[in-house]
């Protein structure tokens, strides 16, 4: 009997919380995946008419490579519970399959590090009424620069359940504040307990950025419910709805958080001098809406497009308990896209038949 397991690292998309993560569906199993994904979004600041006073726009883009580190797989045989699970199987008992993962157990393992540099344009209008400093500091158009890496992790352990973290160190800054680097910290863990036609997970998300520490749990469930549909849902961070309707194209409909955070400068107050400059940080949390297209061209080249609708945003200026300023920019739109080429085959991929593969 073969256990096809859709979309197994769905248990990575908390990173979309607290990261700077693009809104745009995941497609999780390429963490997994020695490759490079091309990104990028773009989000209009004041295309929608609103009465908000302040409006935010922004344009991404980056770059994901993952390399691989060390991969192994064995099979690892108790033949005393081999010879209980023929026993029983000789018997016709139904609950003998329970027992499979006792008698044989695949030991299996890839680690991969991962490097991903990335850049961001922030359009920002803060409200007229508002002269912060720290606010009117980021009005107008600001680059950001960044820089992230690690290591991903995926263990087998016993009785169908997978073992899956991830550890990563990096930047995004504006050039001003390049000079006193901040650097941000992410860890995750999760477990997977698989099934016939759905799967369940838990772990935790870790996040040390600008002297915040947050613990995020998380806990979730992805079932393909019909044929060539599938439902992920994953709390606190994203619900997603997929329907398979081509051999190479998958449609989804997408609603969950999405994150973005980095540090910037600004002129520092008197009596400090003319040119002087302090930093600080913005985090920004955003409800998407959106519906995505994914196609796969051969075996190595995957295309994601995507548009959706930003309803609620909530942009934070640091300094402060716990920020300095909390604003509401006026709700937009946005679009984006990217573009996957797998060097090889995973390890993973080689094992589930496919349907992670979409």
């Amino acid at each position: 009997m073969k256990i096809k397991l859709p979309n197994l690292l769905a248990v990575c998309c908390l990173l979309l919380l607290a990261c700077p993560a693009f809104g745009q569906t995941f497609l999780f199993n390429q963490l997994f995946q020695p490759s490079i994904r091309l990104s990028g979004e773009y989000a209009p600041a004041d295309l929608l008419p609103s009465g908000a006073p302040a409006h935010l726009g922004y344009a991404r883009a980056n770059m994901n490579l993952i390399l691989p580190i060390s991969s192994k797989i064995g099979v690892e045989v108790n033949w005393l519970e081999a010879l209980k699970l023929a026993n029983k199987l000789r018997r016709w008992r139904l609950g003998a399959l329970k027992d499979l993962g006792e008698a044989v157990h695949v030991k299996m393992h890839q680690v991969f590090w991962n490097i991903r540099p990335q850049w961001g344009l922030m359009q920002f209008q803060p409200a007229q009424a508002d002269s912060s400093s720290r606010v009117a500091a980021l009005g107008g158009n600001t680059q950001f620069y960044g820089l992230s890496t690690g290591i991903t992790g995926l263990h087998n352990l016993r009785r169908y359940r997978l073992l899956l973290y991830q550890f990563n160190i990096g930047f995004i800054e504006d050039a001003g504040a390049l000079r006193r680097l901040h650097p941000t910290a992410t860890a995750l863990f999760g477990i997977a307990h698989l099934r016939l036609f759905n799967y369940w997970y838990y772990g935790v998300y870790l996040q040390y950025n600008n002297g915040r520490f947050l613990p995020a749990p998380f806990i979730g469930i992805e079932s393909n419910f019909a044929r060539r549909w599938w439902l992920n849902i994953t709390l606190p961070v994203q619900v997603r709805l997929g329907w398979q309707f081509a051999k190479r194209a998958r449609w989804n409909i997408t609603a969950g958080l999405v994150g973005w955070a980095g540090g910037f400068s600004f002129a520092a107050p008197p009596p400090a001098a003319p040119d002087e400059l302090q930093r600080t940080f913005f985090t920004l949390t955003q409800l998407r809406v959106s519906t995505s297209l994914q196609l796969r061209f051969g075996k190595q080249v995957r295309m994601q497009l995507e548009a959706g609708y930003l309803p609620v945003r909530r942009f934070g200026i640091g300094g402060g308990q716990p920020f300095h300023q909390q604003i509401a920019p006026a709700h937009t739109v946005y679009a984006g896209f990217s573009v996957f080429y797998a060097f090889k085959k995973s390890l993973l991929s080689s094992l589930v038949d496919g349907l992670i593969a979409f």
